[in-house]
C-alpha cells in the first residue's frame, strides 16, 4: 500500500503517512488506491491581521499552514495591479521582494524555496502540481485547476518595475507568481503558475508579486524571570534558543547602551554573566556543544551563511557583507561586541558568542564563536572574558 499523496510505501494499519502527514484509510476518504484532498474541514479556517482587520483563509496541507489567499495589507513597495480595487479584493496586492520580506503579520512569513519545495512535494511535484494547487474557477484559457488541498493559487499577474512613478503590470488572469524569501546568485527567486500549463517553475527576478505567507512553526519558551517569549528551534537532537538573551542581568549591556539595540540583538554579557544568567533548564553551550551544531550546519567553512538570520546583517561602506540563508531557523543576528579596550564595535556586522568552555592554556580567557558579515564562515574564537559577547542557551 502507498500513500496516494506522496508515493510513500505504506505499513497496514496506519491513519497517517510519516512522511508528508496526510490522511489515509475510509475514515478519511484518502485511500492509497484513490486520490482525494489530503485536507478536511476541520484542517481550514481564517486569520484575522491584526493591522487592517482583514479576515484571511488558512489552510493545513501536511505539516505546513499556509494562508490560503494573498496577501493583501498595505506595506510600503506594494501597488495594487491597475490601482484596481476590484483586483485587490480578489487577487491581493503585488510586493517588491524587500517589502515581501517584511510583509506578512507576526507570527507568519514569507516562505523559502525549500517551503515551497515541501508543499509542492506534496502535490505529486512540479509536473502537475500547479493543476492541483489552482483554484477551481478564476483562470484564463481554461486554465483552472483542481485545487485538490484548498490552496486557491489565483493568477494575480505581476507588475515589471518597482519605480512608483512607472508601473507596468501584465497577465492578471492568466499567470501567477509568488515571492521566496531565498536567492539564487543574489537574485530573488519565486514560483510560477500559468494558465495554460500544469506544472509550477521556479524563476528568479525582480519587479512586485504576489505574496503567500505560511505559519511560523517555532515552538517557545518563556522566561519566567521576566516574562520574555523566546523562539526556539530543534537542529538535530540540539534545541537552541533561536535567539540571542535578553535578560538583563547583572554585568550585561545594550550595544551602545542603546535599548533598540537590546530588542533587536539581545543584550551583551561578560563570560562570567553568561555563566549565571541562564534561566532553569537552559544551559551555555560548551565548545564541543557548539561544533556539533556548526558541523551540522556544513562545518566551520560555510556554517555561518546557513545559521545567519535572512535580513538584519549590513553591508560596509565598500558594499561588503550579506544576509544568510537560515536554513535551519537560528535567525543568528549580528548583535556586536564590546571589547574591554575598545567598546562597542561591529554592532550590524559582527557577532560573538559565549562558550562555557575556558581556554586551558589562559583561565582568563574562554572559547567563543564568531560569525561574520562579508563571510559565510563560522570559527571558534578565543576571548578575554571580561569582553561582553552574545548568548545563546541550549536546552539541558
Amino acid at each position: 500500500m502507498f500513500c496516494s499523496n506522496c508515493g510513500n510505501k505504506l505499513e497496514d494499519n496506519v491513519n497517517f503517512c510519516p512522511k508528508c502527514g496526510a490522511k489515509v484509510g475510509s475514515t478519511s476518504g484518502f485511500t492509497a488506491s484513490s486520490h482525494s484532498t489530503v485536507t478536511e474541514p476541520s484542517d481550514s479556517g481564517t486569520f484575522t491581521d491584526p493591522r487592517d482587520e482583514k479576515v484571511y483563509k488558512t489552510v493545513k496541507i501536511g505539516k505546513q499552514i499556509w494562508m490560503a489567499e494573498n496577501l493583501a495589507f498595505d506595506a510600503g513597495g506594494s501597488t495594487v495591479y491597475e490601482n484596481n480595487p476590484t483586483y485587490r479584493k480578489k487577487y491581493g496586492r503585488l510586493y517588491t521582494w524587500s517589502a515581501a520580506k517584511s510583509a506578512c503579520p507576526k507570527g507568519w512569513h514569507l516562505p523559502s524555496h525549500e517551503e515551497w519545495r515541501v508543499l509542492i512535494d506534496l502535490a505529486f511535484g512540479g509536473n502537475n502540481a500547479g493543476e492541483k494547487l489552482k483554484a477551481k474557477s478564476g483562470w484564463d484559457k481554461g486554465g483552472d485547476g483542481t485545487d485538490d488541498y484548498g490552496f486557491a493559487a489565483l493568477p494575480g499577474g505581476f507588475c515589471y518595475s518597482d519605480d512608483s512613478g512607472d508601473y507596468g503590470f501584465d497577465h492578471v488572469g492568466y499567470l501567477g507568481t509568488w515571492w521566496t524569501s531565498s536567492t539564487f546568485s543574489y537574485v530573488p527567486t519565486y514560483y510560477s503558475m500559468q494558465a495554460e500549463d500544469e506544472y509550477i517553475e521556479s524563476c528568479e527576478g525582480n519587479g512586485l508579486r504576489s505574496v503567500r505567507c505560511i505559519k511560523d512553526t517555532f515552538d517557545t519558551f518563556t522566561d519566567p524571570r521576566d516574562g520574555k517569549v523566546y523562539k526556539t528551534v530543534k537542529i538535530g537532537e540540539q534545541i537552541w534558543m533561536a535567539e540571542n538573551l535578553a535578560y538583563n542581568a547583572a554585568g550585561s549591556k545594550c550595544y551602545s547602551n542603546d535599548e533598540s539595540n537590546g530588542k533587536k540583538y539581545g543584550r551583551l554579557y561578560d563570560w562570567n554573566s553568561a555563566m549565571k544568567a541562564c534561566p532553569k533548564g537552559w544551559h551555555l553551550p560548551s565548545y564541543e556543544e557548539w561544533q556539533i551544531l556548526v558541523d551540522f550546519a556544513g562545518g566551520e567553512k560555510i556554517a555561518g551563511k546557513k545559521l545567519k538570520a535572512k535580513d538584519g546583517w549590513k553591508k560596509d561602506k565598500e558594499g561588503n557583507g550579506e544576509n544568510g540563508t537560515d536554513d535551519f531557523d537560528f535567525f543568528a543576528l549580528p548583535g556586536g561586541i564590546s571589547h574591554p579596550e575598545k567598546g562597542f564595535v561591529n554592532g550590524g556586522f559582527t557577532s560573538f558568542w559565549w562558550s562555557s568552555t575556558e581556554d586551558d592554556d589562559n583561565k582568563s580567557n574562554a572559547w567563543s564563536r564568531w560569525i561574520g558579515h562579508k563571510s559565510d564562515e563560522a570559527y571558534k574564537f578565543n576571548r578575554d572574558k571580561s569582553s561582553l559577547c552574545s548568548v545563546r542557551y541550549i536546552k539541558d
